[in-house]
């Protein structure tokens, strides 16, 4: 059984209100609804909300339903809605972002002839970013990794990987790579460009862990 995030709020809401209303509910349904969110949190680095629904999953297999199970439910509702409500913030930064660049760009004639491993300055899920190259396709796409300080409980929210980076915010603020790979034209990205990245060596570890 397969399901994403608004199937996993469905399901867990319809658990809390069938045992609230009748505390009648089929077992092995939700036993395997549950499975299929856990499987489902594994996959998108909801690492929290994996464990919550595990823990439901054990509490399902009672004779008597505990006490806690109700408790558990409500904190897996709350942990989904959360991932749902960020990922919709986001969603509507990166297209704000992108409308803003796009427009802003489109007097630039000067352009950068890219190469792996340089930084550019382009609209992400969370707004504007700098980020490194990683891919160029014939000249038409590049692929990149955004640049963050957003700290790692907020980055595993929305189930990003993150690496941290030896180099630090002009703040000091400690900075990360980011899983969240992003595609954008690359005549867009050649008029963005802000610098080579200092350390490539550094962001092909990166790309492994995240790989891994």
């Amino acid at each position: 059984m397969k399901t994403d995030l608004n199937q996993a709020i469905f399901m867990v809401k319809k658990m809390i209100k069938q045992i609230n209303n009748t505390n009648a509910i089929d077992k092995d349904k939700s036993c395997q609804q549950l499975s299929a969110i856990v499987e489902f949190a594994q996959q998108e680095n909801m690492l929290q909300a994996a464990q919550t629904a595990q823990k439901c999953l054990i509490k399902f297999k009672y004779t008597t339903y505990p006490k806690s199970l109700l408790t558990s439910l409500y904190k897996l509702n709350a942990l989904l809605c959360a991932r749902k409500k960020k990922i919709r913030m986001m969603a509507y930064r990166e297209a704000k972002a992108r409308a803003s660049f796009f427009f802003g760009i489109k007097n630039i004639k000067d352009k950068h002839d890219l190469s792996l491993y340089d930084v550019v300055r382009i609209p992400t899920q969370g707004g504007m970013h700098y980020s490194v190259i990683t891919n160029i396709k014939r000249k038409q796409v590049v692929e990149c990794y955004p640049i963050t300080t957003t700290n790692q409980q907020r980055l595993s929210l929305v189930g990003c990987d993150y690496y941290p980076l030896q180099t630090t915010s002009e703040n000091g603020e400690q900075l990360f790579l980011t899983s969240s790979r992003i595609q954008i034209p690359y005549d867009a990205a050649a008029k963005s460009f802000i610098r080579k990245y200092d350390n490539p060596a550094e962001i092909k570890l990166a790309l492994t862990a995240f790989a891994n």
